[in-house]
């Protein structure tokens, strides 16, 4: 059988890292190893991994101080044994069937593609959990060749529901301690620019969002972490966005400041920004939403309310 090794760090988790193991034990596909790289934790994490340390499947690696979420990963990848590596944070949950679909899927591969060697791994559906109880489905159908649109939006989410040959992840360098805040979409930038990638259309990955996320509370969206990570990324792949992907990234970049200002109650310069995102990429989510960006941050709320409805 295939030996996947399920990666997770976590800092200062202590109350969500029992869950993160039992969603690994409770997977259908056995044989899986569970890394945990625990990052400098100041909490009571050591304690209450400490009756899991002698349990098979799982080892707890501790690094001396808090390094990071990059570092933590690729420590984890770099320690694990598996032909695959399944991304897991602290605060997710796996269906118990998603290991078993996506090894399946990836075993298919040969049926449906002319070389499934390019393909690095599979992803899933899943959905977001709001702390007022509303959910939001995760399901951009994004398959095969990603790049370079990958570059305007990261399409390979939820983060947690990635599988991926663990040499593939080590080929394209592993996470870059240097990228401060989305690393998961720096990683899938580069896994994108040298692989394909497979997808199940099905809800198999859960995430409970709550103040301390590691990329904060995007109950409705977090414009100024979305707009930081795409300048990150600008910052990093400029001259990738310039020749493929210009005008729909600035677009998305404008936007996303624009929606920012508005949440910050500076009208005016949402206005400014969405107008700059609309001569980028005059799209009709643009410039729907500088219409609303007229009404103010609870006009905007209120229709992403009726969208998530509606979804």
């Amino acid at each position: 059988m295939t030996l996947v090794s399920a990666v997770t760090p976590t800092y200062n988790r202590a109350d969500y890292i029992e869950g993160a193991i039992a969603t690994v034990r409770e997977q259908t596909h056995d044989p899986i190893e569970h890394v945990i790289v625990v990052d400098g934790s100041t909490d009571d994490t050591r304690e209450v991994l400490a009756d899991y340390e002698a349990a098979s499947g799982i080892r707890v690696l501790y690094n001396d101080e808090n390094r990071g979420i990059a570092y933590s990963f690729g420590r984890a990848v770099r320690a694990a044994e598996g032909e695959y590596v399944a991304i897991l944070g602290d605060d997710d949950r796996w269906r118990p069937e998603k290991t078993e679909r996506q090894l399946r899927a990836m075993e298919r591969l040969p049926e449906l593609v002319d070389d499934p060697e390019e393909y690095c791994g599979v992803y899933t559906a899943g959905v977001r959990q709001g702390a007022d109880g509303t959910a939001e489905r995760i399901d951009t159908g994004a398959a095969g060749d990603l790049w370079p649109d990958i570059l305007v939006e990261n399409v390979l989410i939820p983060d947690s529901s990635k599988l991926v040959r663990r040499d593939c992840v080590l080929e394209v360098g592993g996470f870059d301690t240097e990228f401060p805040h989305a690393v998961d979409w720096d990683l899938g930038i580069r896994l994108a620019r040298e692989y394909r990638w497979a997808y199940i259309p099905e809800v198999l990955t859960e995430r409970e969002f709550h103040a301390d996320n590691v990329s904060g509370d995007i109950q409705f969206g977090d414009p100024a972490y979305e707009a930081e990570a795409k300048e990150l990324v600008y910052e990093k792949y400029r001259d990738a966005v310039e020749t493929h992907v210009r005008g729909p990234f600035l677009g998305a970049l404008e936007k996303q400041r624009g929606l920012a200002a508005l949440e910050s109650g500076d009208r005016l310069g949402a206005v400014s920004h969405l107008v700059h995102a609309a001569r980028h990429d005059p799209s009709v989510t643009v410039l729907a939403t500088l219409a609303l960006s007229a009404l103010g941050p609870e006009a905007y709320r209120a229709a992403w309310r009726l969208k998530e409805r509606v979804a």
